[in-house]
């Protein structure tokens, strides 16, 4: 049935292709990220979108977090007035959404195969700390699990005075994961990610240049040390 078929294409389509950007540059509003939830017999799976405006070309990717499946390029991106449309063609999803200013949100239909309705809000990080000024930069480490060795990485930003943090899986294909919580407390630094479940605390080193901690997931504790490289 159908929305077997969303499960397993979103599960099975999880690889990098190469992206082309289509647009023009109206409506630089929408870039940034965005959530939803695509509701299909019965199931809610939550879908993230990640926009880009790069002096007009616009690009983007998706996740479906519940699923392991993160940064999916777009083959083309759409932005024209307040309408968005995208597509992912190797895995027939077709969008198109009307962004509504006022309320900060997009009210659309994805169709793989069948038609959806699905209305996007933007993602905020609403927990990110405001002390993290001694934790910035870009942090690396090693998952050890079942033998194998899993690059762990933290991005830590500031912009404008607010901070922001996100999570890359390099192996797995994941890049610009969405951190909801994280805090710097003293020496220890902990965050939180809600769209796998996982959560971190670890402590910061005297000279501020590694971090000695635990990753948890599933029920799963794992030892998680890293360092800062930038």
């Amino acid at each position: 049935m159908f929305p077997n078929r969303i499960t397993r294409i979103l599960l099975a389509f999880f690889m990098g292709v190469a992206f082309i950007s289509l647009s023009t540059k109206a409506l630089a509003n929408v870039e940034g990220d965005w959530e939803g939830i695509l509701k299909a017999a019965g199931q809610k799976i939550p879908v993230v979108l990640h926009l880009n405006n790069n002096d007009g070309k616009w690009s983007g990717t998706m996740d479906s977090p519940a699923q392991g499946g993160f940064g999916l390029p777009m083959t083309s991106v759409k932005v024209k007035n307040n309408k968005l449309i995208f597509e992912l063609s190797s895995m027939s999803i077709h969008y198109e959404g009307v962004y509504n200013q006022q309320s900060d949100e997009i009210v659309g239909t994805f169709i793989q195969g069948a038609p959806f309705k699905l209305s996007f809000n933007r993602a905020t990080q609403k927990e990110i700390s405001n002390n993290l000024d001694r934790i910035l930069g870009t942090w690396e480490g090693d998952l050890q699990f079942r033998g194998q060795s899993i690059p762990f990485v933290i991005h830590v930003e500031k912009k404008d005075g607010k901070f922001k943090v996100s999570h890359d899986s390099p192996a797995q294909g994941g890049f610009g994961i969405i951190v909801d919580s994280a805090s710097l407390n003293e020496d220890e630094f902990s965050f939180g990610i809600s769209a796998l479940g996982s959560t971190y605390k670890g402590t910061l080193s005297d000279d501020t240049n590694s971090l000695e901690g635990t990753f948890s997931q599933s029920g799963i504790t794992l030892p998680l040390n890293m360092v800062k490289k930038n």
